[in-house]
């Protein structure tokens, strides 16, 4: 999404906050939260949406207990940065159903992806059969997580924004 000029009143903030922190909350809810009508806060968030401050609304669900035990980091180095070759490169690698983040990063390494995996026998195996197979790609260093302390998928907003 390339950056939007709208500005965002506090109003707008305070819908966003309420939002990534409960994305059921009802359009009656948000107004009464808010102190306005309906109509104004159902068009203010339709705004949100269709300018892109709100990509889409979804579950966050449990790793574990949903049998997911691997969470690793991967930093990759490639040997070409050319248009085409990350282009392909980041199709292949976002086509994945273990990958849950993809990040062009600086530094020592050119990419970062968080992976998910039922077991580390899943985990080698997409290491061996997808990524060690993509030929740009020059060097692979893992991190496996031992525990999750802390993840927050939501965005620090203020007035201040």
């Amino acid at each position: 999404m390339k950056k939007n000029s709208t500005v965002l009143d506090a109003i707008d903030l305070k819908i966003l906050n309420i939002m990534q922190t409960d994305c059921l909350t009802t359009t009656s809810k948000l107004a009464e939260v808010l102190s306005m009508s309906e109509t104004p806060c159902w068009r203010r968030l339709k705004r949100l949406e269709e300018e892109g401050f709100i990509q889409g609304y979804q579950a966050i669900l449990n790793k574990e207990a949903l049998g997911f035990e691997v969470t690793a980091f991967v930093h990759l180095s490639v040997d070409s940065h050319t248009e085409d070759v990350t282009r392909k490169l980041e199709e292949k690698i976002t086509s994945c159903p273990e990958v849950v983040a993809l990040y062009n990063v600086t530094g020592d390494y050119d990419f970062l992806i968080k992976i998910v995996c039922k077991s580390i026998s899943l985990y080698t195996e997409f290491i061996e059969k997808t990524l060690r197979k993509i030929p740009c790609i020059t060097q692979i260093k893992t991190s496996i997580t031992l525990r999750e302390v802390y993840d927050s998928r939501l965005l620090p907003l203020s007035a201040r924004t």
